[in-house]
């Protein structure tokens, strides 16, 4: 690199220090992120750029989080991030929640642990006690995923004995899934009809799904929504539509693309925002790969706005996990 060339980076860098360079959503920490990769090879101690890598990675692949727009890519933000400094306890707490969103049990309980420590040179890099708690308790729970996936095992190879080895091993493992269960598991499946919600139990479910209603569920992990048709037919749909059209199944009257927008985001609907718009087409696109019946069609567009077509598919509900990342009304984001 020529002389000039390092004189017009550090510009550049100087720049984008004094908050002059690009702020449109997460180009500026996009512009940040590309000065100093180059900067930290070309001055490989230099602490100033060392720190503001850090910092554009962190602030990047949070951007990227919560607009959930590459969460691979932010895993890997992450994940560079802990490379560079590997007690960062704020990387390794949003690792354990992107891995705990991919059911990846084993990393997420890993990184929210290394979270834990907390023992890092500079205090912006580390949990707060806010933090701190919710880490533990989706530790807990990553922890509670990799027991339940043991106890099958178990139950497996011990189920395959037979005689006096399985005699004797049935109190064990008798005493071992009462000890399980006896933790709770996950928080009770809820229903929600009309805006009436009740506890149902797994079992319950599991007959609702197969008696042929039409059942929007999120009891699976973040991002992993099903939409059930008829008992035979599933559809998986993305969070983001699946939040819309939870608030149509539950609406009676037709729903303005503003009125759903507010509803989700709880702010007036940007005047030339098209989010609503294409959430929609997707929800359709994804139906109409399921449609038998073209005149019975699942969402009616009309005069009044959007609305679930109640009278060809009656009495949809909707079922969620309490308290957890899995009901998506909640913010995903409960760890930030």
């Amino acid at each position: 690199m020529s002389s000039q060339e390092q004189e017009l980076l550090l510009f550049e860098a100087e720049r984008w220090e004094m908050g002059e360079g690009d702020h449109l959503e997460n180009q500026y920490w996009e512009q940040g992120l590309s000065l100093y990769n180059r900067l930290s090879e070309l001055c490989p101690g230099e602490e100033r750029y060392r720190n503001n890598l850090l910092r554009c990675l962190l602030e990047l692949g949070r951007d990227l989080k919560m607009s959930r727009t590459n969460l691979k890519r932010a895993q890997n933000l992450f994940l560079q991030a802990v490379r560079m400094e590997p007690e960062h306890s704020l990387a390794c707490y949003r690792l354990g929640f992107l891995y705990y969103y991919d059911q990846r049990w084993e990393e997420s309980a890993l990184y929210f642990g290394k979270a834990l420590q907390r023992s890092v040179r500079y205090r912006q890099h580390r949990i707060t006690d806010e933090q701190a708690v919710k880490a533990l308790c989706y530790q807990t729970r990553a922890y509670q995923h990799l027991s339940r996936r043991s106890m099958e095992t178990v139950m497996t190879l011990w189920g395959g004995m037979k005689g006096q080895l399985r005699d004797r091993l049935k109190e064990l493992v008798g005493e071992t899934e009462s000890l399980l269960l006896e933790d709770g598991g996950f928080k009770s499946l809820r229903l929600s009809e009309k805006h009436k919600e009740r506890d149902i139990s797994e079992a319950a479910y599991e007959q609702l799904v197969d008696s042929g209603r039409t059942v929007l569920s999120f009891t699976e992990a973040p991002r992993q929504v099903w939409l059930h048709l008829q008992g035979t037919k599933r559809i998986q749909l993305r969070e983001r539509p699946a939040e819309f059209l939870w608030l149509l199944m539950e609406s009676e009257r037709p729903l303005k693309g503003a009125d759903l927008y507010e509803s989700r985001f709880g702010k007036p609907m940007p005047p030339r925002s098209t989010v609503v718009k294409s959430n929609i087409n997707r929800i359709r696109y994804e139906l109409a790969q399921h449609q038998d019946d073209h005149e019975k069609p699942y969402l009616l567009t009309l005069q009044e706005g959007y609305q679930w077509n109640h009278q060809a598919w009656p009495d949809p509900v909707i079922v969620y996990r309490d308290g957890s990342v899995y009901r998506s009304k909640e913010d995903m984001e409960l760890g930030e």
